[in-house]
């Protein structure tokens, strides 16, 4: 009988509990995962738009997300509009120069499938110092903007970016997804790609890439300096990339060049300055 007490006792706390919390976050309901920690939920499938806007100047951005999408862009004027069943749910501060965005991460309460849009506007005529991405779930594009240093970290989505200069750039993405680069300048770039497939198209950088399980492909791009490719299981393919010398390694006579021969190690001088050293494991390379 007193276990009885006690399991009547206990449903009836975490019902108050679920009341109360789903109450103190703005249409959203709480349900129990795992029978562990507490998730909120949208009521319904209906999606609101929440508009920040600020006179206030700022020269970086920092954004943290876990499930939402984000499009970060040139506009005329600063602006976050979130749009989702719950976009109250993402966080929005500035301070110390910096436009903070935060969405809560899945730990302890969180917000099950908020799948929020978060579209980020900021004039191109300011000097930014560092755009910083980083999703966990949602997908994330860049378009139009101007930094000394830019860092994006994708694990679960898709990272589009077009059309951005930078003086340092640092990508990660992973889960199979994909990765597409064009019309940019990355500066120095340090890119992470754990499967999926990246693009590579109209673009200038000096590269460091490591890479697994994905498939590569640079197209009318200049690889300047020294650049370093370590693959692994994975599929590189160059085209129309002038002025750079080459030293390939792969397994197995996998590197063919220009339509010659398989070979396994590959040397080919084209410049004095810009070259390039891809180390391949279980792979291919093709130059075209």
């Amino acid at each position: 009988m007193k276990k009885f007490y006690r399991i009547c006792g206990l449903a009836i706390i975490v019902g108050l509990v679920m009341m109360l919390v789903g109450w103190s976050n703005n249409g959203v309901r709480p349900i129990i995962a795992n029978h562990n920690h507490f998730t909120l939920t949208a009521i319904d499938d209906s999606k609101l738009t929440r508009t920040y806007t600020s006179n206030h100047k700022f020269n970086k951005v920092f954004i943290q997300t876990d499930s939402s999408d984000v499009f970060l862009h040139s506009g005329k004027k600063y602006q976050v509009n979130v749009t989702g069943v719950n976009p109250d749910a993402v966080q929005v501060k500035l301070a110390n120069n910096r436009l903070n965005i935060y969405e809560p991460r899945p730990i302890a309460i969180n917000w099950r499938k908020i799948g929020s849009r978060i579209d980020v506007t900021v004039p191109q005529n300011v000097h930014y110092t560092e755009f910083d991405s980083d999703s966990d779930h949602g997908n994330i594009r860049l378009k139009d903007l101007k930094a000394n240093a830019n860092f994006v970290s994708c694990m679960d989505g898709y990272l589009d970016i077009d059309n951005i200069d930078t003086k340092n750039t640092s990508l990660i993405t992973g889960s199979n997804h994909r990765l597409t680069l064009n019309n940019s300048d990355l500066g120095n770039a340090e890119v992470k790609i754990d499967g999926g497939w990246c693009r590579l198209l109209n673009c200038r950088s000096t590269m460091t890439l490591d890479a697994s399980n994905a498939n590569i492909t640079i197209n009318n791009s200049q690889l300047s300096n020294r650049n370093s490719f370590t693959l692994q299981s994975s599929n590189l393919v160059i085209k129309n990339t002038p002025n750079l010398s080459y030293q390939l390694t792969a397994d197995g006579k996998a590197i063919r060049y220009k339509g010659s021969k398989p070979y396994e190690n590959f040397i080919k001088k084209n410049s004095k300055k810009n070259f390039l050293l891809v180390d391949s494991t279980e792979g291919t390379i093709t130059i075209k």
